[in-house]
């Protein structure tokens, strides 16, 4: 059955089992997840937040529940599901909401995990910020599957952490964000391509990595995005970053001392560029397009590579 909250004042949501879970007041009000510690929220259908016409806010703040969803996870025009609990949210259906309207997910505490079985759709589809603080998607399944972004336009999908499949997977996750061109930005923590990860990159929108390191040990498809760096402490690329997963264009906006440097050598298809920033080069660093530099470029001993004599 269904299990619908329709109370106008603030209420705690039962910690228990439930099949279809519906949170869907008439008014502007907020529902608190959980009604003490070390508790788990079970939904083995789905879990549907907002009605499309109430601001409802759900949040994980005070108790920090457990949640499993088995089903998909709808979050309406104009709810917010936010909040610093630090409990882990697993969410094996898809992720999605209304195509309108100023709704939003922003999570400041926990792990979220999009643990699939099957192909499945992550992302908002409108032109808005969602934001994780631990982000991980991964393969419950014998078999490669692959989560597709939804077209967040001009929004994008921010995670502090971010790690793209589960090394302890029987097979890959593939996430791809260049079907509906979504932008993911990864935070402090970085972004982490485990060797059953496949990141593929939005050719429009492409990646950031703001303040964290990139490490990649599965497959990184660039097709023509740029990825960006930006941090004012020092961090690493780390991992394959040539061949099949060579980056098209690099961009390092950042500033500070620390700088940028790579673990591993590099190859670019496209425009390596340097905007403020210290970057240390790899052993061996092969560049297909234009290399501009307008703050610091230490060659470490290392070869530099131009292989188009166009450029």
């Amino acid at each position: 059955g269904t299990i619908v909250y329709t109370g106008v004042s603030a209420t705690n949501i039962q910690a228990t089992t439930y099949h279809h879970l519906f949170l869907t007041p008439a008014a502007t009000v907020t529902y608190t997840l959980g009604t003490g510690a070390s508790q788990t929220i079970n939904v083995g259908g789905n879990w549907v937040i907002g009605n499309n016409t109430d601001a409802v806010t759900v949040t994980t703040t005070t108790h920090s529940p457990n949640i499993n969803i088995t089903g998909d996870l709808t979050v309406n025009n104009p709810a917010v599901l936010s909040g610093s609990g630090t409990g882990t949210i697993i969410l094996n259906g898809n992720m999605s909401g209304t195509t309108s309207g100023a709704w939003s997910v922003s999570l400041t505490g926990g792990t979220f995990i999009h643990r699939v079985a099957s192909a499945k759709i992550f992302g908002p589809p409108i032109a808005t910020n969602w934001q994780f603080p631990d982000l991980r998607f991964e393969n419950s399944s014998a078999s490669p599957v692959t989560i597709t972004l939804n077209a967040c336009t001009t929004g994008r999908v921010n995670g502090n952490s971010v790690t793209i499949g589960n090394a302890s997977d029987t097979a890959s996750t593939t996430v791809n964000f260049e079907t509906n061109d979504c932008r993911l930005v990864a935070g402090t923590d970085g972004l982490n391509i485990t060797t059953q990860g496949v990141l593929v990159a939005s050719s429009d929108t492409g990646v950031d990595v703001s303040s964290g390191n990139w490490t990649n040990n599965g497959i990184f498809t660039a097709n023509s995005s740029t990825v960006i760096f930006n941090s004012s402490i020092a961090r690493t690329l780390n991992g394959s970053m040539t061949g099949a997963n060579k980056f098209n264009n690099l961009q390092f906006p950042g500033s500070g001392a620390g700088g940028f440097a790579f673990s591993a050598d590099a190859e670019i298809a496209n425009n390596f560029t340097i905007l403020d920033g210290f970057v240390t080069a790899p052993a061996s660093l092969t560049i297909g397009g234009n290399f501009a530099n307008s703050d610091t470029f230490t060659h470490n001993s290392g070869t530099v590579v131009f292989n188009d004599d166009t450029k």
